[in-house]
């Protein structure tokens, strides 16, 4: 399980991320390392950082590896009321599980006043393991025997006056290899609204170092 959601001290990705919303296309990097572990409420915490100095907080737990908590730069850990499962125990092609989680490509530049418009809502994706064995190549490199995992959540809203009411899907698919992690994701967002029906990005890994 830990070889799929790697925990250690010293390791380092970076990945780009291409985002298309309907104000084009954008592209991003996105660098993450894993800090030594520390105590907090009288439990050791793995901790993973990403660049802009946000911190993560997981376990070890036997459902699998669950993210407890967050913190902003310079800030003490937020713990969640219920942990959040990243990466089950098991890697039978049956397991499923939940996660809420907020659209993030659903916005457009428009009136009034050339605001931004978003939809950004919580969505219930499912997931499930769909594949254990599988190859895949990105920038980093070509991995095997990974695990692919799929997540799709649908949810109803009244997200605001500009878009009004609308039916919202999200579709998400990650790649994991063994000792590394997460090696590529893909996302799709849609919704049946004519302002804002639809945005995606795709993560790949471009580096993974160990110290």
């Amino acid at each position: 399980m830990p070889a799929y959601y790697p925990l250690e001290e010293g390791l380092r990705w970076q990945y780009d991320i291409h985002v298309m919303t309907m104000d084009g296309p954008q592209r991003k990097k996105y660098l993450v390392s894993n800090l030594p572990p520390v105590q907090y409420g009288g439990q050791p915490l793995n901790v993973r950082a990403s660049a802009d100095g946000r911190r993560m907080y997981y376990r070890v737990e036997p459902a699998g590896v669950v993210r407890i908590g967050e913190s902003a730069p310079d800030s003490p850990p937020q713990l969640y009321t219920t942990p959040r499962l990243v990466f089950p125990a098991r890697t039978d092609t049956h397991v499923t599980w939940t996660d809420t989680e907020f659209t993030v490509t659903l916005e457009h530049t428009g009136p009034p006043e050339h605001s931004l418009n978003r939809i950004t809502v919580p969505v219930v994706l499912q997931y499930r393991i769909e594949a254990t064995d599988v190859e895949i190549t990105v920038p980093a490199g070509t991995f095997r025997n990974c695990v692919r995992i799929r997540g799709v959540g649908t949810t109803s809203k009244n997200v605001g006056f500009y878009v009004g009411h609308t039916n919202i899907r999200v579709e998400n698919t990650e790649w994991y290899a063994p000792g590394v992690g997460l090696v590529k994701a893909v996302r799709e967002e849609t919704t049946t609204s004519t302002v804002l029906p639809r945005g995606s990005y795709e993560l790949a890994l471009t580096a993974f170092t160990r110290d």
